[in-house]
């Protein structure tokens, strides 16, 4: 969806109001926006607020992602980079949709010069991520479908997806800017010499946008049809095909759970369940994402069908307001990508409340000390499993958490280092991935007569 849809002849920000040819005489008119005293609101305030939860949630996640390097050699690698568009996109709102209202509410004139001279730039720029976020959707959703697929992982195709993650990014940037960068030749921004203040700049179609042909069939008929139609349709059909493989493995594992037969291989679940975390993830991204695109195609469709009448004076504050709603939706959608990751993607969850302990370090500091006070100083002993949350251990007094390469030193008082017995259940190869769980050893723990030989110390 674009952030001003210059397919239409209809914006909320008359600056952006395009004739079907362009009008270089210099009418010194300025119009402003429209229903000033509820966008004041609508755009300003609700608008505005959820832009910059957007901004700060996509922030976050984009600093997890550099400070936890393991989550950028998974499966989760698309949901840095969709963060990063996220961002921009929210400053883009902001920009381009927000700025706009405020300097008109509070006749703020070196506002309005300053959008000027950036509006055509950050279009261009809105446009290119927005279509580059619908492709990498798209690519993750992809990569999963096909594993997803009867013999998945043997299909070279889902084998180049999965070994190729940067150079696929590297392609999709590129197509995205070759297609959407064409938004740039087409506005003008003019500037009319004989005019002042407020009537000096219109926004305009350029000689190539006014052009019958490319404007119907490239601008309205193949963006519509490419940026909106197709991606909607490809993500309903491939999350299907996902959710319905979830859900006849969850009822796979959960019968054989019931009959005692699920015993998992140790140094391949964890890494089965990392997948199947950041698939279940991606689904809810995607409904998400759906949901929010539903009335966009909806209203596209309207417009292919019948453009006339939306334009008409009956529904023209419908059609405006419905713009607005759609790039509201968008905003809600990028927002929504953080609590979904934090309840239903376990490595993030762990790896953003790290992230939060070595920003903010001192507000874990007491809890710490306390940890420490109340703890022996003697070396504890404990146990890496890759059994997950696969299974089960009923023994009750085992403490799980996830280990990950940076995981956090524990140090005990009067000590520079904690040294922790690490007890193998069998070796452990460079290909079989790293370790998800350590388990303290209890006192009624499984592993309590694990021989001594068994063991190897380091340092955490």
């Amino acid at each position: 969806m674009d952030l001003v849809d210059i397919n239409t002849t209809s914006t909320d920000y008359d600056p952006l109001n395009f004739d079907n040819e362009p009008d270089y005489e210099e009418d010194c008119r300025y119009d402003g926006t429209h229903d000033l005293h509820i966008k004041i609101y609508y755009i300003g305030v609700f608008a505005f607020s959820i832009a910059i939860i957007s901004f700060i949630f996509n922030s976050f996640l984009t600093i997890v992602f550099q400070l936890n390097k393991n989550l950028r050699v998974t499966a989760t690698y698309y949901f840095q980079i969709l963060a990063i568009f996220d961002v921009f996109m929210a400053f883009n709102y902001v920009a381009l949709m927000v700025v706009p209202v405020y300097f008109d509410n509070f006749k703020i004139l070196w506002l309005y010069n300053i959008f000027n001279y950036y509006v055509v730039f950050l279009l261009t720029e809105g446009n290119v991520s927005i279509f580059c976020s619908a492709l990498l959707l798209i690519m993750a959703t992809a990569e999963r479908c096909f594993l997803n697929l009867p013999g998945g992982h043997e299909v070279w195709i889902s084998k180049f997806m999965k070994n190729n993650r940067h150079l696929i990014t590297i392609i999709v940037i590129c197509i995205s800017i070759l297609y959407k960068g064409m938004t740039y030749y087409e506005l003008v921004n003019i500037e009319k010499e004989n005019c002042t203040d407020w009537e000096k700049y219109e926004l305009s179609l350029s000689s190539l946008a006014t052009n019958p042909t490319y404007n119907f069939w490239f601008m309205f008929l193949t963006r519509n049809i490419l940026d909106r139609i197709i991606p909607f349709i490809l993500l309903i059909i491939m999350n299907f095909i996902i959710v319905r493989k979830l859900k006849k493995g969850s009822i796979k594992n959960f019968e054989k759970i019931q009959q005692n037969s699920y015993t998992p291989n140790w140094n391949k679940t964890s890494h089965k369940k990392m997948i199947k975390d950041a698939t279940r993830a991606l689904v809810a991204i995607v409904s998400v994402n759906i949901l929010c695109q539903a009335p966009q195609v909806f209203l596209t469709t309207w417009e292919i069908i019948n453009k006339a009448s939306l334009e008409s004076n009956e529904l023209r504050t419908f059609y405006s307001y419905a713009n607005d709603t759609l790039s509201i939706l968008y905003l809600v959608s990028s927002a929504l990508r953080l609590p979904i990751y934090l309840s239903s993607n376990r490595p993030i969850r762990v790896a953003s409340k790290s992230t939060i302990q070595k920003i903010f370090p001192s507000c874990f500091v007491k809890k710490r000390i306390n940890e420490n006070k109340n703890s022996n100083n003697d070396t504890k002993s404990i146990v890496i499993s890759h059994l997950g949350n696969g299974i089960k251990n009923e023994n009750k007094k085992v403490d799980e958490i996830v280990l990950l390469p940076d995981l956090p030193t524990h140090d005990s008082p009067g000590s520079d280092e904690t040294q922790c017995d690490i007890f193998l259940p069998s070796p452990i190869s460079k290909n079989e991935g790293i370790p998800t769980i350590v388990r303290n050893k209890g006192k009624d723990s499984i592993f309590k007569n694990i021989s001594k030989n068994s063991s190897s110390q380091f340092v955490v």
